[in-house]
């Protein structure tokens, strides 16, 4: 199968850095780590093409089977375009991400496929099935996942020359109560490390 990742365009917010990184001669912030991690469980016999929206246009005429989509809620609206977009041109799509994992039923209509939770879990799973022509509409992972089985991103998919700074994952979860922030919900309020190694 030919998998074509999406990370949709972020909208002008506090975390884009659209007028801070030209100054630098680079294109954005940091990578879509979530989706270079997913990338990083699609077996080797598939074909893996990742587009970061914020760095480069998206191939509406890719040749690939699956469209994979990502995002946070401020990516609502263009997940919600990309999907419908690339559906109606008779692509399977699945999407996942902190804004799928919070409100699943919203990418109902527009998904074949749904990740819900933490990917290690069930991205496997899916991906399989996909394989097969079985999949089911929904996977939900039931536990938040040992670090330790989180594979390296892929991140032979996208040039460092566009980015300010290349992140590692090095935890997940957290201890605090933040009104604003919804990491708790989607992580869990235990710290889990990841191997250094």
């Amino acid at each position: 199968m030919k998998f074509y990742l999406i990370n949709p365009s972020l909208p002008l917010s506090f975390t884009s850095n659209e007028y801070g990184a030209p100054m630098v001669l680079r294109k954005y912030s940091t990578p879509p780590l979530g989706l270079l991690t997913a990338a990083g469980m699609i077996p080797k016999r598939h074909e893996v093409t990742l587009c970061d929206e914020n760095v480069s246009a998206i191939d509406w005429g890719a040749d690939c089977d699956v469209v994979g989509l990502t995002g946070m809620h401020l990516q609502e609206s263009r997940i919600l375009e990309i999907a419908t977009r690339f559906r109606a041109r008779g692509k399977r799509i699945v999407v996942g991400g902190p804004s799928v994992m919070s409100l699943p039923d919203r990418y109902r209509d527009v998904a074949d496929v749904r990740i819900v939770g933490e990917a290690e879990q069930i991205w496997r799973e899916a991906i399989a099935d996909l394989e097969h022509g079985r999949e089911r509409g929904a996977y939900f992972a039931t536990d938040t996942v040992d670090l330790s089985t989180s594979p390296k991103p892929r991140f032979d998919l996208v040039s460092p020359k566009d980015y300010l700074s290349i992140s590692l994952q090095t935890t997940r979860g957290c201890p605090f109560r933040c009104e604003f922030c919804d990491i708790i919900t989607l992580y869990g309020r235990t710290v889990r490390v990841k191997p250094v190694e």
